[in-house]
């Protein structure tokens, strides 16, 4: 595990015992818990690690009174894998055409476009086979930072129903009630509600192409599956399930079939990263500093709760297994933690992304 890992363990322990006092306020027996994924890295929000939960983490508590940790940012984040088959030409050109327009395509539309936002992509990939594929990765960011969206902002429906447990200088902030049932219910409609999504969005870039869809996969790795658990940048599987684990921008994305993994749920299932995620090359230091409104990390100061995020750290990079252990580096290095097989190995050939159009050749 490297620093960032370690830094970022001992943290999420003490937002563990400072929720459970919390919750314990409602329900003597309360526990709330937080088990790292392998994963485990800095998130995107400053008010998310401020509150209490970096990404690669799974959540869950126990409480008789409806509770939901609104630091936690709950949205719901997919990768959705569109098998397109093997192709004797596929129209690369028209392609890319059709992802620089995708903005003007869906301007008239409900939905709002974030490909090209934070590490959300669309990337066409092909495996070792010669078969296509179309991967989407983002959240329903309809349902983010509006007034019926689910992240702790001003203004929204919730906002001012929002309390805050104190424990030094860290707390726990939360709502509770019919909020919290009104949250949760949202929450868990939304794995559904952007399957929908990306399959429209699919559609829209193929059906120029003529490309049909021959079968689609979902996997969620952030949201609410039911009423008292969130995953934070992971899944959830049983043994022998497959999923993509995403590496880093113009890297290959792995089809992985899990047979071990020592992380599990309180019914069995693995908890497994979706990525390589990201650390700090710096000593973190992670720090709160609640009274003032403060977060330190790295001898740096972030105002917390003003939206702002780590996303443009030069410090902040992709995890790089690939540096010392060669293309399986990632497989290697937890090999004592998570077992299993790559099934299909896919190259990006064009990607769209918060740093726009790339084609690989």
């Amino acid at each position: 595990m490297d620093n960032t890992y370690c830094e970022l363990l001992k943290y999420i322990k003490e937002t563990q015992e400072i929720a459970t006092k919390a919750l314990q306020c409602f329900d003597k027996n309360a526990e709330f818990r937080l088990i790292d994924s392998l994963d485990l890295g800095i998130p995107y929000d400053v008010d998310r690690l401020a509150g209490g939960f970096p990404t690669g983490v799974y959540v869950y508590w126990h409480c008789k009174e409806p509770i939901i940790p609104v630091d936690a940012t709950v949205n719901c984040c997919s990768a959705s894998v569109f098998v397109l088959g093997k192709k004797v030409e596929f129209d690369e050109l028209q392609f890319i055409d059709r992802l620089k327009n995708i903005n003007s395509i869906w301007k008239n539309s409900s939905y709002m476009m974030n490909f090209d936002r934070g590490n959300h992509f669309i990337s066409l990939c092909v495996d070792e086979n010669g078969e296509y594929y179309l991967i989407m990765h983002s959240t329903a960011k309809e349902f983010t930072k509006g007034y019926n969206g689910l992240y702790p902002v001003k203004g929204n429906w919730y906002y001012d129903k929002i309390k805050v447990y104190h424990s030094g200088k860290r707390y726990f902030r939360y709502i509770n009630g019919k909020e919290a049932v009104l949250f949760r219910n949202t929450a868990k409609s939304l794995n559904q509600y952007n399957e929908i999504r990306h399959e429209y969005i699919a559609y829209s870039i193929l059906k120029k192409l003529n490309i049909d869809i021959v079968r689609t996969e979902y996997f969620h790795h952030y949201g609410m599956d039911d009423d008292s658990s969130i995953k934070i940048g992971c899944y959830t599987v049983d043994k022998n399930s497959i999923f993509p684990i995403f590496s880093k921008p113009s890297y290959y994305i792995d089809l992985f079939k899990i047979s071990e993994c020592t992380r599990r749920t309180e019914d069995g299932q693995y908890i497994v990263p979706h990525g390589w995620g990201k650390c700090f090359i710096k000593p973190l230091n992670v720090f709160c500093d609640f009274n003032n409104r403060h977060l330190y990390m790295g001898n740096k100061k972030f105002d917390i709760f003003s939206e702002d995020n780590f996303y443009r750290l030069p410090e902040l990079v992709y995890r790089d297994y690939e540096k010392n252990d060669g293309e399986n580096g990632f497989y290697d290095y937890y090999k004592e933690e998570f077992k299993g097989k790559v099934i299909r190995r896919l190259s990006q050939k064009i990607c769209l992304s918060a740093s726009g159009i790339k084609h690989y050749l």
